[in-house]
């Protein structure tokens, strides 16, 4: 019999596409990674929102930088499934892991960023996802436009504390796409 905290790593892991063999807490590990300075760290919890929904977070504090941060969890036990609420920004906001301020700061600057880089360039950016749309005809892999796209954008997110991008490069009925964190 799986306890609750099973129970999350399992779906979690199916969401995140973790294999089974690998913890949870690699994926708070690999943060840390990238953290300098003295750590506080609070460690796991959650917070009952209604009807086998909960906020799931692995917490700590950085005093040297951003302060309190985390990876959250919208965990639902009813339906059976778990997902991060970064990068998602409606999530983000409907949770208070992000003010709207602070939301919408950072998408005007993102789409600054954006911009500048690619003035002429046909091109939507919403929640993460940038589309960009190309010429049908012409000798190019929508694949490593896509990748090209974001490694160029990562100035577009240095501001952000939710560092990923996913670039959806369409060319005729061709699709390619890059997604990955900065």
């Amino acid at each position: 019999m799986q306890t609750g905290v099973e129970d999350f790593a399992g779906m979690a892991k199916r969401y995140l596409n973790i294999p089974e063999e690998d913890r949870l807490d690699g994926i708070a590990q690999s943060r840390f990674r990238e953290v300098r300075g003295i750590l506080a760290v609070k460690g796991w919890s959650a917070k009952e929102l209604g009807e086998g929904l909960y906020l799931v977070s692995f917490e700590w504090s950085n005093p040297s930088g951003a302060g309190d941060v985390g990876i959250f969890f919208e965990v639902d036990t009813k339906n059976r499934f778990a997902r991060p609420i970064v990068p998602d920004d409606e999530l983000s906001l409907k949770y208070g892991i992000l003010t709207k301020e602070e939301f919408e700061k950072a998408e005007a600057l993102t789409r600054d960023v954006i911009k500048r880089k690619y003035p002429e360039a046909a091109m939507e950016y919403a929640n993460h996802l940038l589309t960009v749309s190309g010429k049908s005809g012409g000798d190019y892999d929508p694949n490593e436009v896509a990748q090209s796209v974001h490694r160029s954008l990562k100035e577009a997110f240095e501001h952000r504390q939710d560092q990923f991008l996913r670039v959806k490069m369409v060319k005729g009925t061709a699709v390619g796409e890059y997604s990955a964190k900065y």
